[in-house]
């Protein structure tokens, strides 16, 4: 990795931090913004070849999720790669401001398109509108440590799913069990008083 620069801060950074810090970088820089807190149980080596791989996935995309909460449920999301078991899927409606990556030209456009508020809501509109674009990952890289520790709903729309035949018999079964186990309560206490 060429250039690499991390601005941590605490609740709700402000816009003018973020693009002061940004100024400061030199020109190639890949940018981190990183809450404090945030952790991860990646090895310091394979975290190496992972945040090398998303600089040069940034050519392509404006931003990395490093720590994104949830996505748009009901689409699937396309596998754009996978990095020692990471799978890199393009973002639909990220949400979450605590670990974002991006270049510095990136980031110079983005924080002109942001206020002081809810960076995170913002942040999501421009990826919804498609003024920006994003990947993450799945698992994610930094966990939050916070109350908002969500499985996103994401996992099952990455995951290769195979209904197999077994699997559908076994859920008719239980639906059918489930009706007549609610009959069978219902007429009972009628039949036999």
């Amino acid at each position: 990795m060429k250039n690499l620069s991390i601005f941590y801060f605490e609740d709700n950074p402000k816009i003018k931090d973020l693009t002061n810090f940004v100024k400061r970088t030199k020109k190639d820089t890949m940018i981190v913004f990183l809450k404090k807190g945030c952790t991860t149980v990646i090895s310091d080596k394979d975290l190496s070849i992972i945040m090398n791989r998303i600089e040069k996935l940034l050519e392509k995309y404006d931003i990395f999720y490093l720590s994104s909460l949830m996505d748009s449920c009901e689409k699937k999301l396309d596998v754009v790669e996978k990095i020692n078991g990471l799978k890199i899927v393009s973002s639909n409606s990220p949400n979450g401001f605590y670990g974002l990556a991006s270049k510095r030209n990136s980031w110079e456009k983005i924080l002109l398109l942001l206020e002081d508020n809810n960076l995170s809501y913002q942040l999501n509109s421009l990826v919804v509108s498609g003024k920006i674009t994003a990947l993450t990952s799945w698992p994610r890289i930094y966990n939050t440590n916070s109350n908002y520790e969500f499985f996103p709903c994401r996992e099952e729309t990455i995951r290769e799913v195979n209904k197999t035949p077994e699997y559908e018999l076994s859920v008719y079964y239980f639906m059918i069990s489930s009706l007549i186990l609610t009959i069978f309560l219902f007429y009972f206490p009628k039949i036999f008083p």
